[in-house]
This record gives structure tokens, C-alpha cells and sequence, in this order.
């Protein structure tokens, strides 16, 4: 085959097609061992082109019936749970699955759950997936930190180690600050950490060590985000009438969830009165 400067992969199989009649979705290429995806320009095929420049490729035709399993995959319309178990520890077959829908992960070979290009499409489509991976994938950084980045609460399935890792649980916060319960015990005392919790989410003061909740600044951030935040101090507010009154300041909505407005309003009345 000729074909341009520029040409992709999908070019050439478009270019089979029409020669030799294998339809494009029946067609696998590949230099060597590796599988060369569609979009890949020929040109940067190097490894596969022999001393005249001429590039040698090899052409695998897939059974007919395997387009359209990759099609129900993708499109959710066939479940990896349906197939059998030799085509759940088929690469392509799982990848599609949990490119479309990360939890399917659960009905992958363990050989698969263990694969990290398949453990990384999973989480990014849904980051519950992380249960699923083999614990050694539980202990990936790159791994974890994609999942927690996609939704925090996948933290709840990362190594020990990692749920101590700074990075990883900032990230988990950031999108989903509940996720705060499960940081480490070191982390749930790191100020950083809490602050950026409890702004997003007020009621992510509940899962902070205890001495950040009664801090000033911590519960301040905590109330702008939810006036209810209040009632999570940990601390009894008849004896920290200047936190109150900030907080009020911060969030008028806190009065709401005050246990005790008579006080408040007397010790607001009595300022005024010695004014």
C-alpha cells in the first residue's frame, strides 16, 4: 500500500478494506507484539520499518462477532458479567467495559483487576472502582490519586499508607470533603487539610481532630460554608461566647442551630447595656 506522509493507522485500515474487502472493524495491526491504535501516525512506526523503508506490519482479523461485543461493551448495552469467564480476562473486552463503566471491574479476571492501564481507565470512569483493584494497585500512587481526584470517597479503598499521603487526600477533599473520615489520623490534625475540607463542605468539621474543631479559625471556615456546622465544635459554646459571637458574624444563619438564644440574645443585650 501508498499512502501519505501523514497517514494514521485508520488510514491503512481503511486502505485494506477496500482492497482485500476485511471490514475496518475486524482488523487488528500490529509491529510486533504491540497492537498499534488508530489514531497513531505510520510514520512514527519506526521499529517496524525494514532496511528499504518499507514498513512491515502484521494484520490480525478478529472473529465477526467481536466488533460487536466491543460495541455492547462501550455502550453498556452488553455487561461483562454476561460473558464468559475467558473473555473476562480479555484486555480489550475488559478495557472497553470499564472505559464505559468503571465498576464492572468487579467481573474481570484477577489477572486484569491487577493490570494497571485497566485499573486507570476504570477509576477515571468511576473512582468506586478502586475496590476492585488488586491490592498492590491499591498501593499505587498514580493510581489512587486519579480515583480520589475523580471522586474522593474512592479513599476509603486506598492502602493505609496512602491514606496518609498529603497529596492524595487534599485531592480527595477537593472533591468530595467528606472523605476527610477516611485520612489518616495524622492528617485529619493538619490544619491544611481540615481548612480546605470544612470550606467546601461545613459539616466535614465532624471528622476533624478534636482540637480543630474547637479552633477559631477552623470553625469559622466550617460555618461560612454551613451555619449548622456549629453544633460540631466538640465544645460547650456557653463558655466561648466570643467564638459565637465571630461565627455569628461569619454566617447570621448559625443563630439557627444555637442551643441556647435566650443566652446568646442576654449576652448580646448586656454588651450594649455596659456600652
Amino acid at each position: 500500500f501508498e499512502l501519505g506522509s501523514e497517514a494514521t493507522v485508520l488510514d491503512l485500515k481503511l486502505a485494506i478494506q477496500s482492497r482485500i474487502a476485511v471490514p475496518r472493524r475486524e482488523q487488528r495491526l500490529a509491529a510486533g507484539a504491540q497492537l498499534l491504535h488508530d489514531e497513531l501516525q505510520l510514520a512514527n512506526v519506526a521499529e517496524a520499518t525494514d532496511k528499504d523503508g518499507i514498513l512491515q506490519l502484521c494484520l490480525i482479523r478478529l472473529d465477526s462477532a467481536r466488533p460487536g461485543m466491543l460495541e455492547g461493551l462501550a455502550s453498556g448495552w452488553l455487561a461483562l458479567q454476561d460473558l464468559g469467564e475467558e473473555l473476562r480476562g480479555d484486555k480489550e473486552l475488559v478495557l472497553a467495559a470499564v472505559s464505559a463503566n468503571g465498576w464492572s471491574l468487579e467481573f474481570a479476571s484477577p489477572l486484569l483487576r491487577a493490570d494497571r492501564d485497566i485499573a486507570m481507565a476504570a477509576v477515571q470512569s468511576d473512582a468506586a472502582a478502586l475496590e476492585f483493584v488488586s491490592d498492590a494497585l491499591r498501593r499505587d500512587q498514580g493510581v489512587v490519586l486519579a480515583a480520589a481526584q475523580r471522586n474522593g470517597w474512592a479513599l476509603a479503598f486506598a492502602a493505609p499508607e496512602l491514606r496518609a499521603d498529603k497529596e492524595i487526600v487534599l485531592a480527595a477533599v477537593a472533591s468530595n470533603p467528606l472523605s476527610l473520615q477516611f485520612a489518616s489520623e495524622e492528617l485529619r490534625q493538619d490544619p491544611a487539610v481540615v481548612l480546605k475540607a470544612v470550606s467546601l463542605k461545613g459539616c466535614a468539621l465532624r471528622f476533624a481532630a478534636s482540637h480543630l474543631r474547637r479552633d477559631t479559625q477552623v470553625v469559622l471556615s466550617a460555618v461560612r460554608s454551613d451555619a449548622s456546622a456549629i453544633q460540631l465544635t466538640g465544645c460547650d459554646l456557653r463558655t466561648r461566647s466570643g467564638l459565637v459571637m465571630q461565627a455569628l458574624r461569619a454566617n447570621a444563619d448559625v443563630r439557627k442551630f444555637l442551643p441556647l438564644k435566650r443566652w446568646v440574645g442576654r449576652r448580646r443585650n448586656g454588651v450594649r447595656r455596659k456600652k
